[in-house]
């Protein structure tokens, strides 16, 4: 299994942040179902941004600069964060990971995924949907459309006020100790559920102590060097400055923590 999934993340790499390649088969051989009906997906036009933070931006690390200019292909993008609804249609016998803690519904995003579980999702996904390639968004993407065209510490503006927060984030001044149904709080301009809180979604690529590196076409960034993965967004443990959109945090890829969870983007197979 680790090897046909080796083989996945290699040649999703070979083409970018665009999807994942499985192989050369006919879509016919890989077709195993549909994708779920609850995985909903936004189309994110392409366009240009500038990723990263100002170095006056309240709550700012180093690791969010130098700012650069970033192109972004169009892609499309699943709504909320991956649900346990969604996982375990999708997994089925073959879950693999921990039962979700006491309270938790199936609305609520799948905790538990280490970066490598999430490809055994995702590869099922395009065995099922052999039309589009599903892959992790590249920390470049996932910060494009967490932003939805504004260019502020929060896609909402510059308010760290808690009424305001809590409009669109579940974080520790009121998810009361857990993670919370997705989709129930207001979306970012793009459509976009719990970009921000909830859940650190992983992203594809490896960990870069700043963008001084950085491809600015929009691909990920992969170095077998780099035992850390990169995740975005905050968590429902997280205080304000990690809503933020630039904020950046790593982990290894085996970590499968309570507050760490995905979201899938696709594109369409050539």
């Amino acid at each position: 299994m680790w090897k046909a999934l080796s083989a996945v993340i290699l040649l999703f790499s070979a083409v970018g942040c665009g999807g994942n390649r499985l192989a050369d088969e006919p879509a016919e051989t890989l077709s195993i179902g549909t994708i779920p009906l609850s995985m909903e997906f936004e189309s994110i036009p392409g366009g240009t941004f500038v990723m990263g933070s100002p170095e006056d931006e309240p709550g700012r690390s180093d690791n969010e600069g130098p700012m650069i200019e970033v192109a972004i292909e169009p892609f499309e993008l699943l709504s909320t964060p991956v649900t346990w609804d969604m996982w375990n249609e999708v997994m089925g016998d073959d879950s693999r990971i921990p039962d979700p803690p006491d309270g938790v519904t199936g609305e609520h995003p799948v905790t538990g995924v280490t970066w490598t579980d999430t490809w055994r999702f995702l590869e099922r996904l395009h065995r099922m949907d052999p039309e589009h390639f599903y892959g992790l968004p590249g920390e470049a993407q996932w910060e494009y459309a967490c932003r939805a065209g504004t260019s502020t510490a929060f896609f909402w503006g510059e308010s760290d006020d808690p009424g305001v927060v809590g409009r669109y984030c579940w974080y520790w001044e009121n998810s009361e100790g857990s993670t919370q149904a997705v989709g129930v709080l207001e979306p970012n301009p793009w459509g976009l559920y719990d970009m921000n809180g909830n859940v650190l979604e992983w992203c594809h690529d490896t960990w870069a102590d700043n963008y001084e590196t950085t491809p600015v076409d929009g691909s990920c960034r992969e170095s077998s060097m780099i035992p850390f993965r990169v995740a975005r967004g905050g968590s429902w443990r997280s205080d304000v400055r990690a809503l933020r959109s630039a904020y950046r945090f790593s982990y290894r890829p085996e970590v499968n923590g309570l507050t760490v969870g995905f979201r899938v983007m696709r594109t369409p197979s050539p």
